[in-house]
């Protein structure tokens, strides 16, 4: 039984926890919360999304993260979540304030639910990430970006240039996140970059051998 049914002394038939985890497909997902809706509209008013607050979220779902609908519309799950958004307190016929929403999670720790400046932050991110840029402006801008929310860029290591081309370096098989640093140092900037060299090219890379070379080369032209 939750807060509010003690409080309302109504006792809930459908518990949200057990519904979010019955079945990670988003179908079987979708219909336990469409249940757990239709057994408390008394006291629910739609659904609000919560987009994960992640560099990895595309710019498209961080714009509408805290969006209402009376309806759920598919979410990929690694994106977000609906869910339930609950009537006022003056809705249900009490004379009470409302109480201040708490934190959520997000990569960097603990932020305010409205997405505090890491939502702004994100959005910016992804605009940069997901423009039609040569790959050199795309990482004077992340560096300018990370310039501008000093604290942020610490929380996430530091350098948002080189964490981005890590992190699209990681995605090419064989390439680890150690490799993808010193590919990174030694001026690979973008996965196209690495596989347009040779084995000569990549072996001239401090760490990085013939067979680390040849398996993400080869793994790539499906060798």
């Amino acid at each position: 039984m939750g807060w509010l049914d003690r409080f309302t002394g109504r006792k809930r038939t459908t518990d949200p926890t057990e519904s979010h985890s019955e079945s990670p497909a988003s179908s079987h997902r979708h219909q336990s919360m469409d249940e757990l809706y239709a057994n408390n509209a008394d006291i629910l008013d739609g659904w609000r999304l919560h987009v994960t607050m992640s560099l990895t979220t595309p710019l498209e779902w961080l714009l509408r993260d805290g969006e209402i609908a009376k309806d759920q519309t598919n979410v990929p799950q690694q994106y977000g979540i609906w869910v339930p958004k609950t009537k006022g307190w003056r809705d249900l016929g009490f004379d009470l304030d409302e109480l201040p929403p708490g934190p959520r999670a997000s990569q960097i720790g603990q932020i305010p639910s409205d997405g505090g400046d890491f939502l702004p932050f994100l959005i910016q991110y992804r605009t940069i990430v997901e423009a039609d840029d040569e790959r050199e402006t795309v990482l004077a801008r992340l560096s300018a970006l990370g310039e501008e929310y000093p604290s942020i860029n610490s929380k996430l290591g530091g350098d948002l240039a080189q964490a981005f081309v890590v992190s699209e370096l990681t995605s090419l098989s064989g390439c680890g996140a150690t490799t993808a640093t010193r590919l990174y140092h030694a001026g690979f900037f973008s996965k196209e970059q690495v596989l347009q060299a040779s084995v000569e090219d990549l072996t001239k890379v401090k760490g990085i051998g013939p067979s680390i070379a040849g398996k993400i080369l080869a793994a790539e032209k499906g060798q």
